[in-house]
């Protein structure tokens, strides 16, 4: 495990939090692509609902994750992002661990996640953490 550890995000957060997200978002090939107003909004609810986490050192967010959709039996984690001036840290990782920790303990019976197939450092860590590919979706865009 890397240093640190996790934090639930909270509103004095917003700032390192928006920047994390706008970063996701920018470096993300999702369809349709959503304007900084959605995601200030998306962001600041993410927040209030105690959905966001933190990597943290020395005082500092390093690394970001979200649980952006649930259930009763699976708690599905997005968003992840880490600044390019904290990568190779294995900040990811340790925010991925934590956080699946944390879903399980609750009673949560799985976590899943959507990753970019094209991205084999995330990839590599997801698989390390136990995640399996189930199945495989595109975004396409007819004109």
């Amino acid at each position: 495990m890397p240093q640190g550890q996790m934090k639930i995000a909270d509103i004095d957060d917003l700032d390192y939090v928006l920047t994390m997200n706008t970063g996701f978002f920018d470096s993300v090939d999702l369809f349709p692509i959503k304007p900084k107003s959605q995601i200030e909004q998306e962001t600041i609810s993410l927040i209030k609902a105690k959905k966001v986490f933190l990597w943290m050192l020395d005082k500092t967010p390093r690394c970001m994750a979200a649980i952006i959709r649930e259930n009763q039996y699976v708690n599905f984690i997005g968003h992840v992002f880490t600044p390019l001036e904290y990568r190779n840290n294995g900040f990811a990782y340790g925010v991925m661990h934590a956080l699946c920790k944390h879903i399980l303990d609750s009673g949560i019976s799985y976590c899943g996640l959507f990753t970019d197939y094209g991205n084999p450092i995330s990839n590599h860590i997801y698989k390390k953490l136990g995640f399996e590919v189930l199945d495989e979706y595109s975004d396409i865009e007819l004109m």
